[in-house]
């Protein structure tokens, strides 16, 4: 009988550890848990309640065939068995709880090193955007000219004010301003203090290739400093560069820190690559890329997905579990990682717990096997008392059940009165168990408790249902809260005679659940806090959205007024000195008002310069993509210099590889490039030649790509002025004693304009030899080719004379100059000139007279010609008649603009005489 009572208590144990291990990893929310242990504890009495009666039973009807198993041989085989299934299922067990809890870390590892890339990635992002507005504005550029112009304190106190001012507008600690050998200027005398080697090294690098460096995060050589994080901005059109500063501690290594689940070893760092070596945030204990093991190696090596958890180790070769991904927009790379250790032993815990629940399976299965042995030699000794047997192995079986179990177990009769109850129940109440047998609630506890606990009962009773309830008793360790299962108590004719019921101590559960209520609450205070923050972001995101859209419009049109008011005054000089050299007989006369021509022309060409540039940087400029002839874009290029040429004796030559004729491209912007480049020449050459030659070079895959070169047997060019050849405003010779003029801005333009094409711009050369500039563009090849005749542009004058004399044409013209030249332009070649001082007085004009042809301005008073063009396109005698824009907007947009309002043509002021002619020859020969 002992045995027998032994075997069955540590059955039972072992069911509670075992079920509440299994339910403790399958059910996370401490409520459901504490009500499906309950439900557990009901169902495993149940259980073996009836298992139990069924067995006396059996026993009780069929005491011949328990005589008849007693004499049986005792089998070996069915324990072997069960020894082999639990240690199958035990180490089935382990495998599959250190697979999950592996995969759960990886997981985990991937998820912050997701969070944290992001992190660093948008902090990052904020600040390259704060070092890209500041090399893009004009503003410190302007203040480092003035102070290096003037030289004094003012102007350097001015400088460091506007730096201290960005500082406070980027929310930085500090804006230095350093020198291109990276020491910082001293703002208050202007003179050079040292700085770190790493912030010297990248402030070189900055200045020297115009591009925004990162420092790594460095201490300003103080041992015990703070860290720092500086980006340095080199500044355009000068020689220093400004450094933002902002503290790596504030959010940069505090994002760093910390590991969401509290995790001892879990961190994340960012290395990048210096070489063939790996270094850390810090700089510090490089390590080989060719580390076998090391993690970020083996991302960078192609050998693992960025992202992907996997083992290995890290910068101090410690094993790790990690997962690595490159940081947007920098050359870091974050990891993310937890010591393998850390993790094994968290495996080994819950192992050692399988483990122990298989060994105590072990011995449950041998004390079965050992009970059912002793079991048989009791039905041998002791078959005559078999029936008193059978119910005091019941009765003890019972008392074994409920006091083997941890949850407290009791009944009671109608009147509230104990019945029996087990020592979990004894222990909560403060009494033996024996001296509450015939006690009530009111006896035990307090009256308040008692009252709720009876109510309960009577619930229970009454409707005969079994319920859970929650209740608070006083016990001797304090109040606790015990979930208790309540049932009606039957006798043989199911009427009810009582209660049982089963609790449960869900103390230390309904604490967590109230910690983790609170800490629920917490988070969700920070996600609120952290969500006002987001919108406040995205709301000043919006504003500098804004801003740089507005300083975009600003821009463009700050273009198209400057084009329209220099332009507009340009056409008066460039007409009225057509005009009087054509009608002039004198030869000194015409001598000067060609160089009147030459000069405005000159002037022109700078502008257009200037106005290109401007448009390249603001993105404006639209590159055409029309057939031309090569052979004829080249002799057209040589014609418009060759007077210049022949003037200084120079030899112009030309020669075109075995190229096709017939190409897709920009004509205009290619012959103004090579315009450039043979102006140049000839201007720095005094004898010799200009020679000019293209080639297509090979390129791999793409478009062909085309190489304009111009030689010259010049002066040549000093090697330390080729660097800045092709900076806007720049020259070889600088001084104010230098013998040939010009803006610096044609070579400029060119690199620029080849860049656009696809291609770039180069020089090379060797002082008292000559030079070699050139420029390349990838252009497609066409089926066929044509270029405007000579021939044609002489004869537009003649043939408009001949053919349309007397025809009429609206001149529309708020400028009276321009009027007049115009009209005299027109009518030089007899055609009959009506004018019109506005878009308003042109609709009128236009409603009332009929016309052949158009001439609109675009920007006017009252009304402008973008309007007109749209109303006179309305009126049913001139939805056809063609309408020619006159601007001087060189804008893109602009000209489409013109061209969606009904307008056939463009011609861009001031106004060349030859073009107009042959676009008005055009229009009134065109067929209704």
């Amino acid at each position: 009988m002992p045995i027998i009572v032994l075997a069955y208590a540590l059955g039972g144990g072992l069911w509670i550890l075992g079920s509440d291990w299994l339910l403790g990893q399958l059910i996370s929310d401490a409520p459901t848990l504490a009500q499906v242990s309950a439900y557990k504890g009901w169902a495993f009495i149940a259980l073996t309640s009836v298992l139990l009666y069924r067995a006396l039973r059996h026993v009780q009807h069929h005491p011949a065939a328990a005589r008849a198993r007693t004499t049986g041989r005792s089998a070996v085989w069915p324990l072997g068995v069960a020894l082999v299934l639990i240690g199958l299922a035990t180490g089935t067990a382990a495998w599959l709880d250190a697979q999950a809890h592996w995969r759960h870390e990886r997981g985990h590892v991937e998820s912050v090193a997701r969070a944290r890339a992001a992190q660093v990635g948008q902090w990052l992002r904020a600040r390259l955007a704060q070092a890209r507005f500041l090399s893009s504005s004009p503003l410190f550029a302007e203040g480092i000219q003035r102070w290096k112009g003037a030289g004094d304190g003012p102007a350097l106190a001015a400088l460091q004010s506007r730096l201290q001012q960005l500082a406070q507008a980027f929310d930085l600690a500090d804006a230095i301003l350093v020198d291109e050998a990276g020491q910082r200027i001293d703002p208050r005398s202007g003179a050079r203090l040292a700085t770190v080697p790493v912030l010297r090294a990248a402030s070189s690098r900055a200045i020297s290739l115009g591009r925004i460096e990162q420092v790594e995060v460095h201490n300003d050589g103080q041992a015990d400093g703070p860290m720092w994080h500086d980006i340095v901005v080199p500044v355009a059109g000068t020689r220093l560069a400004v450094v933002l500063r902002q503290s790596a501690e504030q959010y940069l290594l505090s994002a760093l820190q910390g590991w969401p689940d509290g995790r001892r070893s879990g961190t994340a760092v960012l290395v990048r690559r210096n070489g063939d070596q790996l270094v850390g945030l810090y700089g510090r204990q490089p390590v080989p890329l060719s580390t076998p093991e090391l993690l970020p190696a083996r991302v960078m090596r192609g050998e693992l997905p960025p992202g992907q958890a996997a083992e290995g180790v890290d910068l101090r070769g410690e094993p790790v579990l990690g997962a690595v991904l490159p940081v947007a927009g920098s050359d870091w790379y974050l990891v993310a990682r937890v010591a393998r250790k850390e993790v094994r032993a968290e495996v080994f815990q819950h192992q050692v717990w399988i483990v122990a629940i298989g060994l105590l399976s072990v011995l449950g299965a041998l004390l079965v096997h050992l009970m059912l042995r002793q079991r048989r030699a009791l039905a041998e000794a002791r078959l005559a008392q078999l029936e008193q047997q059978q119910r005091l192995r019941s009765m003890a079986l019972v008392k074994a059940i409920a006091d083997g179990s941890s949850d407290a177990i009791f009944a009671k009769d109608l009147e509230g009165r104990y019945l029996m109850c087990n020592e979990s129940a004894a222990r909560a109440i403060g009494r033996p168990a024996e001296a509450i047998a015939g006690l009530d609630d009111s006896l035990i506890f307090p009256p308040e408790t008692a009252r709720q606990i009876r109510l309960n009962d009577q619930r229970t009773a009454r409707e005969g249902l079994v319920e859970t309830f929650e209740e608070l008793v006083d016990t001797p360790d304090g109040a606790r809260t015990y979930l208790a299962t309540k049932g009606p108590l039957r006798d043989d004719a199911g009427a009810v005679v009582g209660t049982w019921g089963i609790s449960r101590d869900i103390t230390e559960r309904k604490q967590l659940d109230q910690e983790l209520q609170a800490h629920r609450q917490h988070l969700q205070g920070l996600v609120e806090e952290r969500t006002l923050q987001l919108q406040q972001s995205n709301a000043e995101l919006s504003m500098a959205r804004d801003r740089a859209v507005d300083a975009t419009r600003a821009k463009s049109e700050f273009l198209a007024n400057m084009s329209h008011e220099i332009r507009t005054p340009m056409n008066a000089i460039l007409g009225l000195t057509y005009l009087l050299r054509r009608d002039a007989a004198d030869t000194l006369a015409v001598e000067r008002l060609e160089r009147i021509d030459g000069a405005g022309r000159h002037l022109l060409q700078v502008i257009n310069d200037i106005l290109d540039l401007s448009k390249v940087e603001a993105g404006k400029l639209t590159l055409e993509h029309a057939p031309f002839s090569l052979r004829s874009l080249v002799d057209r290029s040589l014609a418009m210099v060759a007077q210049q040429a022949r003037d200084k004796g120079l030899a112009l030559c030309a020669s075109v590889d075995d190229l096709p004729d017939a190409w897709l491209g920009d004509a205009t912007r290619l012959s103004q490039s090579l315009l450039n480049l043979l102006v140049n020449a000839i201007k720095f050459t005094d004898r010799g030649e200009v020679a000019l030659s293209v080639t297509r070079q090979a390129v791999p895959e793409g478009l062909p790509l085309l190489r304009f070169a111009v030689h010259d047997t010049g002066v040549g060019i000093d090697p330390a002025a080729m660097g800045r050849l092709f900076s806007a405003f720049e020259q070889a010779d600088a001084s104010t004693t230098r013998r040939h003029g010009g803006t610096g801005l044609g070579l400029a333009i060119t690199r620029r304009l080849a860049r656009l094409m696809g291609g770039d711009a180069g020089a090379s050369s060797t002082p008292g030899a000559g030079s070699e500039f050139w420029f390349s563009a990838r252009l497609q090849p066409a089926d066929a080719a044509t270029a405007p005749e000579d021939s044609a542009l002489l004869a537009a004058e003649q043939a408009l004379r001949a053919r349309h004399a007397g025809a009429r044409v609206l001149l529309t013209e708020d400028n009276e100059v321009n009027q007049l030249v115009a009209s005299e332009l027109l009518r030089s070649v007899g055609l009959d000139v009506a004018v019109a001082g506005d878009g308003r007085a042109a609709l009128a004009h236009a409603s009332q007279h009929p016309c052949a042809l158009i001439l609109m301005d675009v920007q006017m008073p009252v009304m402008d010609g973008i309007t007109a063009a749209q109303a006179i396109r309305q009126l049913p005698a001139h939805r056809h008649t063609p309408i020619v824009a006159l601007t001087a907007s060189t804008l893109a947009e602009d000209h489409r603009a013109c061209r969606a309002a009904g307008m056939d043509a463009v011609l861009i002021k001031p106004i060349d005489p030859p073009a107009l002619f042959v676009t008005l020859l055009q229009l009134l020969s065109r067929p209704d």
